[in-house]
């Protein structure tokens, strides 16, 4: 009995500590981790098991070491980011006066300190192993959704949207030819390098490409052709 009753005892005081608001900063810092550890393993432990599993040579036990090593760099990186982020965005924020400012709360005015605390972050925590394909894959994907999220915008601000593909709103419908050029531009770079300069493309996407365009020109018979590639 006097064990539940410090059991109820501890969480109470816990409770106490994670709801006093003059400790929601350092929380705040603490769940970021968390969650980056969490959401980064979840996206790369799936996706590392099916690669690994399909395509990398080795024992059984080197695969299971991989995936687990790469679902580790991924959320390990991931979590670092969001402190680091949220530590230098906290710094920035405050040197204006007031309170650090809050994700959770819609900002009233329009500030540098997010890209500055991010730009900062992103060069400790990913920009410095550019041979890390796990940083590669998480660069590469932020940068492709800033660039199609700056085209809606830009489209926005400048009324092009509506002369390209008719009335849009905020929420980004009526934008479909900003995606249209987004997917030009990406394709015809892309066969540009590999038909002229494929050595300067990264490995596993030459090699598909290989695969796609210089492999089904080759063939001595049905066999080749129908089941497998010279």
């Amino acid at each position: 009995m006097s064990s539940t009753v410090a059991s109820s005892a501890l969480v109470q005081k816990l409770t106490a500590i994670l709801l006093d608001p003059n400790n929601a900063t350092l929380l705040s810092l603490v769940k970021g981790v968390r969650n980056g550890i969490v959401y980064g393993s979840k996206i790369r432990f799936p996706h590392a098991l099916v690669m690994v599993m399909l395509f990398r040579s080795g024992t059984f036990r080197e695969k299971l070491k991989s995936v687990f090593q790469a679902t580790r760099t991924h959320g390990q990186n991931l979590a670092s980011f969001v402190l680091v982020f949220k530590v230098l965005h906290m710094i920035f924020s405050s040197q204006k006066g007031g309170d650090p400012a809050r994700f959770s709360e819609k900002p009233t005015r329009k500030t540098p300190d997010a890209f500055l605390a991010g730009a900062m972050a992103g060069y400790l925590v990913f920009g410095r192993d550019g041979d890390n394909p796990i940083n590669q894959q998480i660069v590469l994907y932020i940068f492709g959704r800033t660039m199609m999220a700056l085209l809606k915008l830009a489209g926005a601000k400048t009324g092009l949207a509506q002369a390209l593909d008719g009335p849009g709103d905020k929420s980004g419908k009526g934008r479909g030819n900003w995606w249209g050029l987004f997917s030009a531009a990406s394709w015809g770079g892309v066969m540009w390098l590999f038909r002229y300069y494929p050595e300067f493309l990264q490995g596993s996407l030459r090699s598909s490409m290989v695969y796609l365009y210089q492999d089904s020109e080759r063939w001595t018979g049905w066999r080749n052709f129908l089941l497998y590639n010279v």
